[in-house]
């Protein structure tokens, strides 16, 4: 029993130096660890002081070592007290603590001193035990308050916090004590001569450790509810077990008709093929049970991969991501904070919550060292977690009340190839659990998939916003040419901005050549924002003409002008001072003034507004001037030559047509179009130039155009003096001469040519990104799910099959990504490719504290084809992770462990058979400078299936694996552009 209790003691002592060392290397609080500390020398010196008195050979030694012992017992349970206040971080109870320094202070004293007992005797278990004197009880007594003190600490705060993660480290100080509880217990009944106390102690001290060094421990409610229902049913089944095995043996023996101990291990191995599995099945349901979010992890993953596929819009997007881990966590509310346009400051995007409080006041800056760590360490914060640890604390100083405000826990940085794109937020679960390991996989794995789609959303809504933009522009030019009356003209125009930009203040203020004014508008504001510039309109003209390029800055005229205006109510006066007034020019000269709402909005940057606005400026001084200008052809009754070719400068074909469908006059536009000279054109017949079925100028068709008074944007072809066909966009209005009588049809048309081209050919590109798009997507959700699958396998051998798989898949995934985010989608930047595959890598197959360099080389930028990048991706693949696994075991310390990827050309292949193409050539190597492989491997006969796949990967290129093992590894493999 002695040498039990000796052996006990020992391990105690160095279980404490141990927890000790790990206690001052950790990254919590300093204030938490040199207290702790403390606590764990004062149990190391009872401990040791304990295992003194084993030694003890007369009764005179024994009291010598009492002496000692006695009053430093009670030492560690006064320290309990201050501990609990640095643990909490309570800033009170300093009295009480200067009374517990006090009472330490007297324990010491004690200890000096030493305690007069009467008697000692030799205990039960082999070791002398004190007759104990009234002071003893007095000083235990004195430690127990305290102690009781620090308890009442830890209950106060556990009813008090909001914070799970705060709720579930104190739970397990409570548990110690609880612990402490019952050790005391036994040092009142037989126990008390064994070393119960010190177990007890030691498993107290493993829990608070356990609280103090982990950062997000497991939580107590599964780790105790576990460990009770596991003990309940293997107890269970270990009765029912014998029992099983005394019947079966009872009736083998009945049936051989005597008692044989054949019988008794026929039926132990009998039932252990039962209750093996029946065993097995308990634990498997046991787990389900108290661990079951993690198996709805799955399921969530599946879901928002099959919705994220389809969304292109950023809002719709972040509402996923929100609701998806909203009814996964049942947190009490969801952030989603985006960056500005110049990437300077994140702000709320998207809210899902119980209440707003501060939303619309939060934001963090690109600078803040918390982004900076985010975006750095790419991995999800628990908030609390980080804030405990020493190194990360600060981290959170200037926006801790806003976080503790909104009650968020976790932070998730949603990140793409290194670049910031959003910040998750979630705030705490609605049933109180803390976020496990478990919660910080399945958001790491939500982030990379929604940093992947948020990308693809951005640029589908750039290019949605440039074919809005183009496409408004295209239809604001052809208003102007659809009618002769400039009032028509002017007003589809303020329709069309409003209805595209989105904007509810619009007007033109219009200068006639008299001098006069006009004013155009469809809603009472403008009406009365442009009368007030109406009034000060002389001196706008003077601040705008004579200016070839002017801002479109309010000017400071046009705000005297409102601020005075007693008829402007001052609650829309702001809103009125935010609009553009854009000056309407033909060169030098102010035709006119465009007042418009501020477009944009969020999402467009100031110079993406101020290049629209220029160009619709352009677009409507433009039409005016071709207003006028058919006006001044249609107020006489000759056609001017000049005036006709005065159309020339802008773009756009121009043909008389007279009521017999002969061609009267063409404009040099027209001429240089379709090849002709004029007078080939003058006096043929329409046909002559356009399609002979072209039903517009058949006799029907042109009678009803005379009857309706003019068409626009009608879709024909003319024909070139070559005979080729061209997409021309047409409007026609009517000429009359100075009596009103119709003589002709003008005829303005645009070459469309480029803008189908142009559309075909980006409703081709966009079909062709999205495609690899949707490919990328559904290879990126294979490897998540092997991802998470892995995270359920205990077995390390098919963990790394699923490891290997996922590198393998996300090889791929990664060509898809470069191809469509690729200007030329004929091939990708395979540098580029190459050097975010082997990145990957190494962080896949950290090597902690060993350091392995990769080199990726390429003396020239090389374009591969998808048939010939993705073998060649999984090639590199599978000799990089066998070269980061395998090659430097056993290698010597202090080398230098160094892996070299080097692709270099090597010109073309000369073509073989009829018509066949020269093929690039290509070499490839891969070298380790590790071990090495035996002289005797063969490559060819491997069995391993990464090698296996290298070498018919190889031939897929028409290439062949070429090794050499003389120091470290080098493959070479020579292959040819599939």
């Amino acid at each position: 029993m002695l040498q039990l209790t000796t052996a006990i003691k020992i391990a105690a002592i160095l279980s404490y130096v141990f927890l000790a060392l790990l206690t001052m290397r950790s990254d919590s609080r300093p204030r938490v660890r040199r207290f702790f500390s403390i606590y764990l020398l004062v149990l190391i010196y009872w401990q040791f002081v304990s295992l003194m008195l084993n030694f003890s050979k007369t009764p005179e030694a024994a009291v010598s070592w009492y002496n000692l012992l006695i009053p430093g017992t009670e030492l560690y349970s006064v320290l309990f007290f201050p501990f609990t206040r640095a643990f909490l971080d309570i800033k009170g109870q300093k009295r009480i603590t200067f009374v517990a320094y006090a009472a330490c202070g007297f324990l010491i004293v004690f200890s000096v001193v030493g305690i007069p007992f009467s008697e000692v005797r030799m205990g039960r278990g082999e070791i002398f035990v004190p007759e104990m004197p009234l002071i003893v009880y007095l000083l235990r007594a004195i430690g127990y308050s305290f102690w009781i003190m620090g308890v009442f600490n830890l209950i106060r705060e556990v009813v008090k916090t909001d914070s799970s993660y705060r709720r579930n480290r104190i739970m397990y100080l409570l548990l110690g004590s609880a612990f402490v509880i019952s050790g005391t217990a036994a040092n009142f009944t037989l126990l008390k001569d064994y070393p119960v106390d010190i177990a007890i102690n030691l498993i107290n001290a493993g829990l608070v450790g356990y609280a103090v060094i982990r950062h997000r421990p497991v939580a107590t409610k599964i780790f105790l509810a576990k460990s009770l229902f596991y003990s309940v049913f293997i107890g269970m089944l270990v009765g029912l077990y014998f029992g099983c095995i005394l019947l079966l043996e009872s009736a083998v023996n009945r049936s051989i008709g005597y008692n044989s101990p054949i019988s008794a291990t026929i039926a132990v191995v009998a039932l252990s093929i039962v209750f093996l599995p029946l065993r097995n099945g308990v634990q498997v349901a046991i787990d389900k049970l108290f661990s079951g979010e993690r198996y709805d992890y799955q399921g969530a993953v599946e879901t928002f991969s099959r919705a994220v596929t389809s969304i292109r819009n950023p809002d719709e997007l972040t509402n996923l991501v929100a609701r998806t881990t909203s009814d996964t966590f049942r947190s009490r509310k969801v952030l989603i904070l985006l960056p500005d346009e110049n990437r300077v400051v994140f702000t709320m995007h998207t809210y899902w919550g119980e209440t707003e409080n501060s939303r619309h006041h939060f934001q963090l800056k690109s600078t803040d060292s918390l982004v900076e760590w985010m975006r750095r360490e790419a991995q999800p914060v628990v908030i609390e977690e980080i804030q405990a640890n020493s190194q990360t604390g600060s981290l959170f100083k200037s926006h801790g009340g806003q976080f503790r405000e909104l009650g968020l826990s976790v932070i998730v940085p949603i990140l793409l190839k290194n670049r910031l794109t959003g910040i998750l937020c979630l705030g705490q679960k609605l049933s109180g659990a803390m976020y496990t390991d478990q919660d910080v996989r399945f958001l790491t794995t939500l982030a990379n998939q929604t940093a992947t789609a948020l990308d693809n959303a951005m640029v589908y809504m750039e290019v949605e916003r440039r074919l809005s933009e183009q496409t408004l522009l295209f239809i604001l030019s052809e208003a102007f040419r659809r009618s002769l009356n400039i009032d028509d003209v002017v007003y589809e125009a303020i329709g069309i901005l409003k209805a595209f930009l989105k904007v509810e203040i619009c007007g033109i203020l219009y200068l006639e050549r008299s001098g006069s004014v006009r004013i155009f508008s469809d809603d009472p504001l403008s009406d009365r924002v442009l009368r007030s510039v109406s009034s000060v309109r002389s001196d706008l003209i003077d601040h705008y003409s004579g200016v070839e390029e002017s801002g479109y800055e309010m000017p400071e005229i046009y705000r005297r002008a409102l601020n005075s205006d007693p008829d402007l109510p001052d609650k829309v006066k702001h809103k009125v001072l935010g609009c553009v007034l854009l000056p309407l020019k033909q060169q030098v000269d102010l035709v006119g003034l465009l007042l418009i709402s501020k477009t944009g909005g969020d999402n467009k940057s100031d110079q993406q507004s101020t290049d629209v606005l220029r160009t619709i400026g352009a677009i409507i001084s433009q039409g005016i001037m071709l207003q006028r200008t058919v006006a001044d052809l249609v107020g006489v009754k000759s056609y001017n030559e000049n005036i006709l070719n005065s159309l020339n400068d802008m773009g756009d074909t121009l043909i008389v047509i007279d009521l017999d469908r002969i061609v009267k006059s063409a404009n040099g536009a027209t001429c240089t179009l379709l090849g002709y000279q004029e007078n080939e054109l003058v006096g043929n017949d329409i046909s002559f130039i356009t399609r002979l079925d072209e039903e517009l100028f058949t006799a029907e068709g042109f009678s009803h155009l005379i009857e309706q008074g003019s068409i626009t944007n009608y879709e024909l072809f003319y024909r070139n003096k070559d005979g080729d066909e061209i997409p021309m966009l047409f409007s026609g209005s009517l000429l009359a001469d100075e009596d009103g009588e119709v003589v002709a049809v003008v005829g303005m048309a645009r070459d469309i040519t480029e803008h189908k081209r142009a559309a075909e050919s980006k409703k081709n590109l966009l079909l062709v990104r999205e495609i690899h798009h949707r490919i990328k997507n559904n290879l990126q959700v294979i490897s998540s799910l092997l991802y998470l699958q892995s995270g359920y396998v205990d077995d390390e051998t098919t963990k790394e099959m699923f490891i290997e798989s996922q590198n393998r898949v996300r090889s791929m995934a990664l060509i898809h990504e470069n191809l469509y985010q690729s200007e030329d989608m004929a091939g990708i930047d395979f540098g580029k490719y190459l050097r975010n595959l082997t990145h990957n890598l190494m962080l896949t197959y950290a090597t902690g504290d060993k350091t392995i360099y990769l080199d990726v080389e390429l003396n020239e930028q090389v374009i591969l084809g998808m048939d010939t990048a993705i073998p060649c991706g999984l090639i590199i693949n599978e000799l990089v992770t066998n070269a980061l696994k395998y090659a430097f075991h056993g290698f010597k310390e202090g080398a230098e462990r160094r892996i070299k990827v080097d692709l270099q050309p090597m010109g073309e292949k000369p073509a073989e058979g009829f018509a066949a193409k020269k093929q690039r050539a290509f070499c490839l190597r891969v070298i380790d400078n590790g071990t090495g492989l035996p002289p005797e491997f063969d490559i060819s006969q491997t069995d391993t299936l990464g090698l296996r796949l290298v070498t018919t990967l190889a031939e897929q290129l028409d290439g062949q694996v070429t090794l050499n093992s003389n120091e470290g590894t080098e493959y070479v493999i020579n292959f040819v552009e599939a």
